[in-house]
């Protein structure tokens, strides 16, 4: 049987629901969150700060604590977005570290979800074209072959670099394929630019087949792609203290990657999904180590998620918008940061939506 992507997401849908212990009697106490990761030796491996989480073990024994169990669910990064709002849609997930613009598609679409902090750090959008490409600007891009993956947090990054030039993403042949299908049209002169990230465009430069033409790390924060941690709502209503130990948990391990002598440390974590040269190239010039680590600006938040919205609206990839004043709770901030020991660690942003 053929495996189509929605075949996929049902299926790993059921898989979930599966684990959640779906049945007649007491459901378990059990928390459960997603993330993208890696296979190393057999054995699922979260990335990124949730990697952290894990290794440090203080989530789980807080939960262990109060009569909960902890569970990390492996994220495919090709379904990753929809399986996620299909979890949290069903119950099978109460936390999800993932990207923007599926989120903000999902709850559209009627998923569940409240923002439980936006701390886990920014990932760059990068525009290619040919080594030998004329282009000069996205501006030399219009009505050009564009290969990008519809629905994915890089396509609001070219949208707004887009707008920024005069242009809208109309203004381009938009190929939509997934980033190593792009990245490969791209290498084959099939395409005239390629948005995506870090590892598709380190890779095309090492090889000669592509040029970074512009990224987010020449634009505002507010630009780049953000990948976050989402509770399911009912349960973040139903257990504010739980979601205030996880929010507590990724502050924590952010802490500890701060820390400039873990710094190599984190990003050999990294390059467990990401070759290590493509993670120290995204990072030159992109400000304090320390920073990237600490709770967001609410007003660079504000900014980044009405945007994303209004863009999704507006181009059809949603319906009815969602409520950005429903869809984020800032308040359990301050509360995360006493627990995990680091108020005045960073500096600190406001503990309240920016109006």
């Amino acid at each position: 049987m053929k495996l189509t992507r929605r075949n996929a997401v049902l299926a790993l849908a059921a898989l979930l629901a599966a684990c959640s212990g779906g049945g007649a009697g007491e459901q378990p106490k059990i928390v459960r969150i997603i993330a993208g990761g890696s296979t190393v030796h057999g054995k699922y491996v979260p990335g990124n700060l949730t990697g952290v989480v894990e290794s440090e073990g203080w989530l789980k024994q807080q939960l262990a604590s109060r009569g909960y169990a902890l569970e990390f669910v492996d994220m495919p990064h090709a379904i990753g977005g929809p399986m996620i709002n299909e979890g949290f849609a069903n119950k099978s997930l109460e936390f999800a570290s993932y990207g923007d613009l599926p989120a903000v598609i999902g709850a559209a679409g009627g998923s569940p979800i409240r923002l439980v902090l936006s701390q886990t750090g920014v990932f760059n959008s990068y525009l290619l074209v040919p080594t030998g490409s004329p282009a000069r600007s996205i501006a030399d891009l219009k009505g050009k072959r564009l290969a990008l993956h519809r629905g994915r947090p890089w396509e609001c990054a070219l949208a707004r670099a887009a707008e920024a030039a005069g242009l809208t993403i109309n203004d381009f042949k938009v190929i939509n394929v997934n980033p190593s299908a792009g990245a490969a049209a791209l290498a084959a002169g099939k395409v005239d630019a390629f948005v995506g990230p870090v590892a598709d465009a380190d890779r095309l430069q090492r090889e000669g087949a592509g040029r970074i033409l512009w990224s987010t790390k020449q634009a505002p924060a507010a630009w780049a792609a953000r990948t976050e941690i989402w509770g399911r709502k009912d349960f973040v209503a139903d257990h504010p203290e739980l979601a205030t130990l996880v929010a507590a948990a990724y502050l924590h391990a952010g802490k500890w990657a701060s820390a400039d002598g873990n710094r190599d440390a984190y990003i050999k974590r990294l390059s467990l999904e990401t070759p290590e040269s493509a993670i120290r190239a995204d990072l030159a010039d992109a400000g304090p180590w320390k920073a990237r680590f600490a709770p967001l600006d609410p007003a660079v938040l504000k900014d980044h998620y009405r945007y994303i919205i209004d863009y999704a609206a507006k181009t059809g990839l949603i319906g009815d918008k969602p409520s950005f004043e429903d869809l984020t709770d800032t308040g359990l901030t301050a509360n995360a940061l006493k627990l995990a020991d680091a108020e005045g660690f960073w500096s600190a942003p406001p503990t309240t939506p920016a109006q």
